[in-house]
């Protein structure tokens, strides 16, 4: 009988393993577990592939693709590789290195030659800094590995091509690290049981295999799917044993406490473990809602790549009305480093007037993305007549009100997550941030102005909905609070933030 080949290691196996053990075994073991891909993930592929050939067209003289999926084998493009190497100092498309064994693969972006002859590789890359990206260097030690040892030439350097379309030298890895990674690798794909592992919740979410890690999770009530788990705390109730709610529950603050593990966070275990145990909200204290001002409800629609012209191309504001219809008013930035002056500016002039409407206004949003974004418009544009200020002075964070106030029985404090649990329901099912953004540059790139508005009406409707689901909380925190209850004060800052200017943007605190 034949001899069963082993899977090949490839850099992209290495990239899978970085992001989560439990993910490379899905996709090789059970890959019909896995949801198919979202339009947002879609347009990140696309996004990637249009980098790449921007990137390729600017790199006169290419010879390639070498490796084409399509109609070429692995080892036959791994000897036309090496032919050309021997041949030709021509920079090379996809060249393509097997290992004498056969077990390890790989196929980098480009590859060309440095004035003393040495090999220099380059992959394109979205991202646009090293930092936070350890899976680069961890590939680039994969291909100078086989290419040194399938050729016996000596890799020089290796670059990323960013978003930005810079050059930035990446480090590879030690080989231990690598050769460490291969053999967990190879362990991973060989079979085995499935890892256990669970990311963040936060992390988890935007897998193909969220459903399946997490379903498991819940059903078995896993102390990972509360919040207060993660992995800086995870290691504490390992080595208490404690695996699950049921166990958790039995301690006491005092009993938890220990590295990564203080008083607060204990007690947010216990109170987070209880309330998923019990299905039932746990009460700290009262609201705290200032209900004594007029909510202005506020959400911002961007692009996760903060580093384009246009990062925030949504501006949406409400107000209920006393007749208790919702007064939404929405600013949509055109294309351009003027479209997006002009919405901001179109922006203010509509706080200017929701401030002459209501001058005890409370700017209510979700998380820490409106009052991080304003921060940096003023930084990009400025604000002359100090309404930005005014409207920064005048934020109230409904999320951290929301998680002083009471636990609930859910895995995560997103918006998507909190208003869906108190019976608030989105009009479009589909519809969330990373959709929003899909649709955003649909709209943008159709020539069909009927279309644009279509799409452009329907990301609305959308933010519209987000403001409308921030106010069912508000009104159910106000209406279920238990009477009698102190406010749990909000706590006082350490330290002073600093906010980056353009390109330095982030998607931390996100409302999901």
């Amino acid at each position: 009988m034949r001899a069963k080949h082993p899977r090949r290691i490839t850099a992209s196996t290495l990239h899978s393993l970085h992001q989560c053990e439990r993910k490379l075994w899905l996709d090789v073991h059970a890959p019909t577990e896995k949801a198919p891909p979202t339009s947002f993930e879609e347009e990140l592929r696309a996004r990637g592939m249009a980098h790449e050939r921007a990137v390729r067209a600017g790199l006169p003289g290419l010879v390639g693709p070498i490796f084409r999926w399509d109609d070429t084998t692995m080892e036959e493009a791994a000897a036309e590789t090496r032919r050309l190497l021997r041949e030709t100092r021509a920079p090379l498309y996809q060249p393509a290195f097997v290992s004498a064994d056969g077990t390890l693969a790989g196929v980098p972006d480009f590859l060309g030659h440095d004035e003393d002859g040495g090999i220099v590789l380059r992959d394109a890359k979205l991202f646009t800094r090293l930092e936070g990206h350890p899976e680069a260097n961890l590939q680039m030690a994969h291909y100078c590995a086989l290419v040194e040892g399938s050729t016996g030439l000596t890799v020089s350097r290796c670059e990323v091509v960013s978003g930005r379309f810079e050059v930035l030298e990446v480090r590879p890895a030690p080989r231990a690290v690598w050769q460490a990674s291969v053999a967990r690798a190879r362990e991973l794909l060989d079979g085995g049981d499935e890892p256990g592992i669970l990311q963040a919740h936060s992390t988890c979410e935007g897998c193909g295999f969220y459903d399946h890690c997490w379903e498991i999770a819940t059903r078995e009530k896993r102390v990972e799917i509360i919040p207060a788990v993660n992995r800086v705390t995870l290691p504490r109730l390992a080595e208490l044993g404690i695996t699950t709610l049921g166990q958790l529950v039995q301690k006491t603050p005092a009993q938890l406490r220990g590295r990564n593990v203080g008083a607060k966070v204990a007690e947010n275990m216990l109170l987070e473990a209880r309330a998923m145990m019990e299905d039932h909200p746990q009460w700290r204290g009262g609201h705290g809602l200032p209900v004594d001002h007029t909510p202005v409800w506020f959400d911002l629609e961007g692009d996760p790549d903060s580093d384009v012209e246009v990062p925030i191309y949504m501006w949406g504001v409400g107000v209920s009305r006393p007749d208790h219809e919702f007064d939404y008013r929405v600013v949509i930035a055109d294309a351009g480093d003027d479209g997006d002056r002009g919405g901001w500016e179109r922006f203010l002039a509509l706080a200017r007037d929701v401030f002459a409407a209501h001058p005890d206004a409370v700017w209510v949003h979700y998380a820490d993305y409106e009052r991080t974004w304003t921060r940096k418009y003023v930084e990009r544009y400025g604000d002359a007549d100090g309404t930005a200020a005014r409207v920064l002075g005048a934020m109230f964070d409904l999320r951290a009100a929301l998680q002083r106030a009471v636990v609930l029985p859910l895995r995560s404090y997103s918006i998507k997550s909190v208003a869906p649990s108190l019976g608030f329901a989105w009009r479009n099912p589909e519809a969330n941030s990373q959709w929003s953004t899909v649709q955003y540059k649909r709209a943008r790139a159709s020539s069909d102005a009927a279309e644009r508005e279509r799409l452009f009406g329907e990301i609305a409707q959308y933010n519209d909905d987000d403001l409308r689901a921030m106010k069912h909380l508000w009104d159910w925190m106000e209406r279920e609070a238990p009477a009698g209850m102190a406010v749990v004060p909000a706590p006082k800052p350490t330290a002073k933030r600093r906010w980056g200017g353009r390109g330095a943007g982030s998607r931390g605190g996100r409302k999901g």
